[in-house]
């Protein structure tokens, strides 16, 4: 998928998968956008693979989807998006409504997504 702007060149979305390498990549989008002197504690890179990989017992009735975005080589952001049915009948959702999560990104203009 392909995001253009009218006034920056386009950002391009990565599909991830769910290995150990993908979900490692996903983690270093965060530490890379909060750069070198970065006053938050982030989250530590085996916690983040523990939540989002297949050991997590949540991901036996959830799913789930990774990217991340890229504008000129360079990684802008990344994004997590979630459906959990059991959420959805607790709330009694009549449509699939998916949760994201666990974005992190560099200021993006307002976009027209195109597929």
């Amino acid at each position: 998928m392909i995001i253009t702007d009218t006034l920056l060149s386009p950002i391009r979305l990565t599909v991830l998968g769910d290995s150990k390498r993908d979900l490692s990549r996903f983690w270093e989008v965060m530490v890379t956008l909060s750069g070198p002197e970065s006053t938050g504690v982030l989250p530590l890179q085996q916690e983040v693979i523990a939540v989002l990989g297949d050991s997590n017992p949540f991901w036996t009735h959830a799913r789930r989807c990774l990217w991340i975005a890229e504008r000129d080589g360079r990684v802008v952001g990344r994004i997590a998006g979630i459906i959990d049915p059991t959420h959805q009948k607790i709330r009694s959702a009549v449509t699939e409504i998916g949760n994201d999560g666990f974005g992190s990104s560099i200021l993006i203009n307002s976009s027209i997504v195109r597929h």
